[in-house]
C-alpha cells in the first residue's frame, strides 16, 4: 500500500512539473526571441509580432519552442476526457502555428530577399492556417484556464487557496481573450500594421502568452500551493 502511494505521488509530481514546464516556456518565449534577435544578431527593437521572428535568425528557436509546448500539451492528461481533448487541441494548434509559416511581411526588416518574387498564392493560404491555428490556440487555452482549471471535486469543498487560484485562472483567461480581441480590432483598423514604433500586435501577443504561462504555472502549484496537512 505504501509503495502504491509513493508511485502515485511521483506520478502526480511529474504532471506538476509538466504544467510548470509549459508555463515557463510560454512566459519566456517572447523575451528569448526579442533578446536573442537583438543580442545575437545585432538588431534593434522588436518585430511587429511574435510570428515575424519566423523569418529572422531566431526562427528555429520559435519553431522548436512551439513544437515542444505542443508535445507537452499532447502528453498532458486531465481528470476527464474533456481535459485530454482540450489539451490535444491546444497542442495541435500550437504545432500548426510552428509548421505553417506566416506570410512574409515586406515591411519587416531583412525580408527583402523573401519578398523578391519568392512568394506565391499558396503562401497566403498557408498563412491563413498559421493565423487560424494561433487564434484556435489562444481560444483553447483560455477555455482550459476558465472552465477546466477551475473545476473542483463535487464531493469536496474548495479550499481558500483553490478559490484564489480560480481567480487567477479566470483572470488569465480574460486577459488572453481581451488581448486577442484587441489584436483583431487593431488589424481591422490598420492597412499596414507592421509599420509603427509601438508594435502593438507584438506586445498584445506578449500579454496573451504571459498570462497563458501564469495560468499553467499556477496549475503546477508554483503559485498558491496548497498548505501541507
Amino acid at each position: 500500500m505504501k509503495s502504491h502511494n509513493n508511485s502515485a505521488h511521483k506520478y502526480a509530481m511529474s504532471y506538476l512539473d509538466l504544467r510548470k514546464a509549459i508555463g515557463v516556456l510560454g512566459m519566456t518565449l517572447p523575451f528569448v526571441l526579442a533578446l536573442g534577435h537583438i543580442m545575437l544578431f545585432d538588431k534593434e527593437g522588436v518585430q511587429p509580432s511574435l510570428s515575424s521572428y519566423y523569418y529572422t535568425g531566431m526562427g528555429d528557436v520559435f519553431v522548436a519552442v512551439l513544437c515542444i509546448v505542443g508535445a507537452f500539451l499532447f502528453t498532458y492528461k486531465g481528470y476527464e476526457p474533456v481535459d485530454d481533448r482540450a489539451g490535444d487541441l491546444a497542442g495541435l494548434s500550437v504545432v500548426g502555428v510552428a509548421l505553417f509559416p506566416p506570410f512574409p511581411d515586406c515591411a519587416v526588416e531583412d525580408l527583402e530577399r523573401v519578398c523578391r518574387g519568392m512568394t506565391t498564392d499558396m503562401d497566403k493560404y498557408i498563412s491563413y492556417v498559421h493565423f487560424g491555428s494561433a487564434t484556435l490556440f489562444f481560444l483553447t487555452v483560455a477555455y482550459i484556464s476558465w472552465f477546466l482549471f477551475t473545476k473542483t471535486c463535487e464531493t469536496e469543498k474548495p479550499t481558500q487557496r483553490k478559490e484564489q487560484r480560480n481567480c487567477i485562472y479566470r483572470g488569465c483567461a480574460l486577459f488572453i481573450i481581451l488581448s486577442i480581441l484587441a489584436i483583431a480590432v487593431y488589424l481591422w483598423l490598420n492597412d499596414n500594421p507592421s509599420i509603427g514604433v509601438l508594435k502593438p500586435v507584438f506586445w498584445l501577443e506578449v500579454i496573451a502568452v504571459f498570462f497563458f504561462g501564469v495560468s499553467w504555472l499556477t496549475k503546477g502549484e508554483w503559485l498558491l500551493r496548497e498548505f501541507k496537512k
